[in-house]
């Protein structure tokens, strides 16, 4: 475990690190958390890790700019960035504070992992359920600062339900804006039953890319 703290500015950095040494390759495993509290503006340069990274804030905003695109986040919401996903964040715009958690996630099966989640992607989860991130962020980060191998079991398989946890709330989110697509597309067939309807007629009035 690694702490660092500014008292003058009041800014927080505390990491936990796996650190144990075993004879095999772990397909998945937690191997680093962070706990962060900035006052004065940062940026960093463009980067691209080579592992999962998911994040929560519990207060501030952080502006991440992605190749495609660009995410605030804001207090409430949470972030996972995929492996070599090339990216920069910065807080001039957002007046400096941020409190942010982080958990990393490596193994030499994640990318699989990922992709059979769908979560090899940037998701933003805007005021998520944040409480399944902080109980498994605790956790993590305890059983890294002070567990022994035996307790190896429970370190992995608290990351494994956060990320099925955040899977399934993205496909439910998912189903649900389709049901609701579903539900005007209805309502404009059927407020129209007097003239034929096609697929780039809907698509126009759904205002979507057919």
């Amino acid at each position: 475990m690694k702490k660092s703290t500014d008292m003058t500015n009041s800014e927080h950095y505390e990491i936990h690190f796996w650190n144990f040494e075993l004879p095999f390759p772990m397909p998945l495993y937690p191997f680093c958390t962070e706990d962060v509290i900035r006052h004065i503006p940062r940026k960093i340069p463009f980067a691209a890790c080579p592992f999962l990274q998911i994040l929560s804030l519990p207060a501030g905003s952080m502006h991440y700019i992605f190749r495609d695109r660009e995410i605030m986040v804001n207090a409430g919401d949470i972030l996972s960035i995929p492996p070599w996903v090339p990216f920069y964040f910065e807080s001039y715009s957002t007046k400096g504070y941020y409190h942010k958690q982080v958990i990393e996630i490596k193994g030499s099966l994640l990318k699989e992992y990922l992709e059979s989640l769908d979560m090899m992607r940037v998701c933003h989860w805007k005021s998520a359920e944040t409480g399944e991130f902080e109980k498994a962020f605790h956790t993590v980060a305890n059983y890294l600062g002070e567990s022994e191998n035996h307790d190896i079991p429970e370190i992995i398989a608290c990351s494994v339900r956060l990320l099925h946890f955040f899977s399934h709330s993205m496909n439910r989110h998912r189903e649900q804006k389709e049901n609701t697509l579903l539900a005007r597309a209805q309502k404009i067939i059927d407020g129209n039953l007097n003239i034929p309807i096609n697929l780039e007629m809907l698509a126009d009035k759904l205002n979507i890319s057919r």
